[in-house]
């Protein structure tokens, strides 16, 4: 479905200093989407040349034009150098402010009730089930995969429609100020923190940083009237809380408006959540997503839902791609959770690794690849993930990576334990060690790209 504003809709949101050259008759057509890449830019699209520091997308209008591209958005200071591209292009000083500006203009004309959602841990395990849970009732629209930046969320907003009821919308952020300017392009009425950890501590000094960062939401809201899902269990959200916020309190273990328990773990390590009555069966793994099930389930609940409709859409959600994502592989369990890593979400992987029933003479294997982006407290972090092991039945790690050294050392003869330098070589040991039976955890930060790990296991 076409984006809700024609071109010509657009040539005005972008400014009185923006200018169009092209076909006029153009600027009647609603574009099909907005595109960012050259590579996926389809027929009908509005593509932006973006800059960055390893790209600049006015290299590739040739390519987007070829694929019939409606128009594109291009840099002023770019334009001379592409004269001889010239098809339909909207001239503008800064492409990605102009981007920014067009989502703020499209999520006000679509006009309904959005839910803005982050959080150290479990983003966007929480967004898909907070859709589900609304989209038993609604239309609902929600960020595709994890497109939660300064690019990604004026990119979600663009594809709102008027057939959409509501919207949920991951906003993820490694610098302060990022969430208040997401904030300020989404203009969401309900937010949700879903807790505070050590993800981007290198840029944000230490936890009491990331909780002013992530309560940046909540101070938007307060600032504009809305409302607040507050996770009851969190020691650290209520000081990022101001006062007079309106707020719905989800919690496990502290009291809440929204009280639910876990009921029961089976074998494979999947939670059954109680509520009212209601017994809810997670089909993402691990303990801790009950929290992230009943922050939907608060969520629906506001949103007027019955018991049945929550139940219905919090089960039908699966994990998401490497994000605790359960694959059978040559006899073995993988536990493949290597999309980004820190030491809150680390050691619950590690937890439920150690959950995993095994055969006789079966192991449980971690093999982690550096936590980024922890600053001062990296070495020190990896050493307590390292003596964290030491306390749970896993009978083998390997690590790759500078920081997972620290690691190695601190798990010392507790187990089996091999660090490598090259993930060449620890692939080859991998494939060399495990066997039938082993449970295997994939983990590390998004830089380290361990999922490769089970993209080169070898068959049997």
């Amino acid at each position: 479905m076409p984006i809700i504003l024609t071109l010509g809709e657009v040539l005005r949101a972008c400014g009185a200093h923006a200018r169009f050259v092209g076909d006029d008759s153009i600027l009647r057509t609603r574009p099909a989407a907005f595109s960012i890449d050259s590579r996926a830019c389809q027929a009908g699209d509005l593509f932006f040349a973006l800059s960055g520091d390893k790209f600049d997308g006015h290299d590739f209008l040739n390519q987007v034009f070829e694929k019939q591209a409606l128009a594109a958005v291009v840099a002023a200071s770019k334009y001379d150098q592409i004269q001889s591209q010239r098809r339909n292009l909207i001239i503008v000083a800064d492409v990605l402010e102009v981007l920014q500006n067009l989502g703020h203009v499209m999520r006000k004309r679509w006009g309904g009730p959005m839910l803005a959602l982050t959080g150290s841990n479990g983003k966007t395990t929480t967004k898909e089930m907070a859709a589900a849970v609304l989209a038993q009732k609604n239309v609902t629209h929600k960020t595709s995969g994890n497109l939660n930046n300064h690019i990604g969320v004026p990119l979600t907003l663009s594809q709102l429609t008027h057939a959409h009821e509501t919207a949920v919308v991951e906003m993820g952020a490694n610098h302060f100020g990022e969430i208040a300017r997401l904030c300020e392009i989404a203009a969401p009425q309900f937010g949700l923190i879903t807790n505070i950890g050590r993800a981007h501590i290198e840029f944000f000094g230490d936890v009491a940083g990331v909780a002013q960062a992530k309560g940046e939401l909540f101070r938007h809201l307060h600032e504009h009237d809305g409302i607040a899902f507050l996770n009851a269990d969190d020691p650290l959200l209520p000081a990022v809380h101001p006062a007079g916020l309106k707020a719905v309190t989800y919690g496990l273990q502290k009291p809440a408006q929204i009280q639910g328990a876990i009921k029961e773990i089976d074998a494979s390590g999947h939670v059954t959540l109680a509520w009212r009555g209601v017994d809810i069966r997670l089909n993402v793994p691990g303990a801790h997503n009950a929290s992230n099930a009943l922050a939907a389930v608060a969520v629906g609940d506001f949103f007027g839902l019955e018991a049945a409709a929550i139940k219905a859409g919090i089960e039908s959600c699966a994990s998401v791609a490497k994000r605790m994502q359960i694959v059978h592989k040559n006899g073995m369990i993988i536990i493949n959770d290597a999309y980004n890593a820190n030491p809150e979400s680390t050691k619950l992987a590690l937890e439920f690794l150690a959950q995993q029933p095994l055969a006789e003479h079966a192991r449980r294997v971690a093999i982690l690849g550096d936590m980024l982006e922890l600053g001062a407290s990296a070495e020190a972090a990896h050493r307590e993930i390292g003596e964290f092991i030491t306390t749970l039945p896993i009978q083998a790690v390997f690590a790759y990576g500078p920081l997972t050294k620290h690691l190695i050392q601190a798990v010392g003869q507790y187990c089996w334990a091999e660090h490598f330098e090259s993930k060449q070589n620890l692939i080859a040991e991998v494939n060399r060690s495990v066997r039938p039976g082993d449970a295997l955890l994939l983990k590390g930060s998004r830089g380290m790209a361990m999922e490769e790990v089970l993209e080169k296991l070898s068959e049997a």
